[in-house]
């Protein structure tokens, strides 16, 4: 995986501190971004997920079901979650998986969160269960991470 904020990260992994605020490290086949857990960036880190998918030449149904994992999740980041969204994707050496990872950072927002009706939110996580080969959540010291793992057609 490409960072696990409870465990070790794989030799080659880039480190969560070396990325830029806003800005993704480009060097695929991974890239990691950082930007404030706010909902009006939730549409900002689907962009810049976008702009990377784009530039490692996924095809447009893998980039758009990715896109939406990435929107999900730092939704649930913006309104649930720390100060800070950590976003890392790395595609596999075989081209055949990405690597997703969305992680809390900073102070967590006890009784943060949209309250409103059901028909409204809450369905997040079953697009990520079944867009998602494989998907995982952890505690971590900042809040919570999810990995998702996403078979490439």
């Amino acid at each position: 995986m490409i960072v696990n904020l409870d465990r070790r990260p794989r030799e080659d992994a880039p480190e969560p501190s070396a990325a830029v605020s806003g800005q993704p490290s480009l060097s695929p086949p991974q890239a990691v971004f950082q930007l404030p857990a706010r909902p009006d960036l939730v549409r900002t880190a689907r962009s810049i997920a976008g702009q990377v998918l784009t530039a490692w030449g996924l095809d447009a149904d893998d980039r758009d079901a990715l896109v939406l994992l990435v929107g999900e999740l730092t939704a649930n980041s913006a309104l649930h979650g720390g100060e800070e969204m950590l976003v890392a994707l790395d595609l596999d050496p075989g081209r055949s998986v990405v690597h997703l990872c969305v992680a809390d950072l900073g102070e967590g927002r006890p009784g943060a969160g949209v309250r409103s009706l059901p028909d409204e939110y809450g369905r997040g996580l079953q697009i990520v269960a079944a867009l998602a080969d494989a998907w995982e959540t952890h505690a971590i010291p900042s809040g919570l991470q999810v990995l998702v793992d996403y078979r490439l057609a």
